[in-house]
């Protein structure tokens, strides 16, 4: 049990660092980036790898017939909503993770 609390906190700390070692990169040579659209970006992707992750477990898994301009029109919906459910889902997922550490 504690293997896989340390493993999640773990991929916590792990998903967000490739985009702050690239955002830190970005203003140590340009002088002129606006840094908190960065840091929204950042916290944008985060949010959307667990709101998928929500999403992926709501929704049941079938095979959509799509067209290619479906599947544009499909994802690009899923990834806004999944931003959305994101801002609560990763918050919730620290939170219980960090609980999960004390009891």
């Amino acid at each position: 049990m504690g293997r896989n609390i340390a493993k999640s906190l773990c991929m916590l700390i792990l998903i967000p660092l490739p985009f702050i070692v690239i955002w830190f990169a970005m203003n140590f040579t340009n002088a002129s980036t606006e840094t908190p659209v960065v840091i929204l970006g950042i916290f944008m992707v985060v949010w959307l790898i667990f709101g998928w992750r929500v999403l992926d477990g709501i929704q049941p898994v079938y095979f959509l017939w799509l067209p290619l301009i479906g599947w544009f029109i499909y994802l690009s919906i899923k990834a806004s909503i999944s931003v959305m459910v994101g801002m609560f889902a990763f918050p919730l997922a620290v939170s219980n993770k960090i609980a999960d550490l004390f009891e």
